[in-house]
């Protein structure tokens, strides 16, 4: 879409889904409102808009697909609402300010490289969490605290590599697998 002027976005609560690509490079967009019908946010949805700082997911969208987010230079905070299931690969990934994550309740599923290379400095992951895929917080060179959930299974491939700072780590009781590095 070429909306390079676009600063704010209302989505009415009639629209399902938000298509691939559908706002993706509105690099003035700095508020985006999503409606109360949505249930997906789709590839690519918010890519590169560079200039948004927060993303408020409601609790009706289920999925964050793959790119979501992924270049959002200035996102600094993002509240995950508790109906999200999956957090597809690279959602968040190259959003060098996201520090401040809220995670929902309901999430299942974060995929690879999710949030590669974000600044978050502690990550205590939600209950409901099953599966974190590799790669899922590479680079993270902030991150210093790590609790992660008696619901997790497996320490994915990489999931933390990279991360220099990595000071603590609690795994819970369900873990019988620790991939590589």
């Amino acid at each position: 879409m070429n909306c390079k002027s676009l600063k704010k976005l209302v989505l009415n609560d009639a629209l399902k889904n938000i298509s691939n690509s559908m706002f993706g490079g509105c690099t003035a967009l700095t508020e985006i409102t999503i409606g109360s019908s949505v249930t997906t946010i789709g590839d690519n949805a918010f890519q590169y808009c560079t200039h948004l700082t927060e993303i408020i997911i409601p609790d009706n969208v289920m999925y964050i697909n793959q790119y979501a987010f992924d270049g959002c230079t200035l996102l600094k905070k993002a509240v995950i609402g508790n109906g999200v299931l999956e957090i597809d690969q690279r959602a968040f990934q190259s959003c060098p300010a996201l520090s401040d994550i809220t995670w929902g309740t309901s999430l299942k599923t974060i995929g690879s490289t999710a949030f590669c290379a974000c600044p978050i400095t502690e990550l205590i992951l939600p209950a409901s969490l099953e599966t974190v895929n590799a790669s899922a917080f590479m680079n993270c060179k902030s991150l210093k605290k790590v609790v992660l959930n008696d619901a997790l299974k497996t320490i994915s491939h990489s999931m933390f590599g990279g991360c220099t700072a990595l000071e603590e780590i609690t795994i819970g009781s369900s873990v019988t697998s620790i991939g590589d590095y």
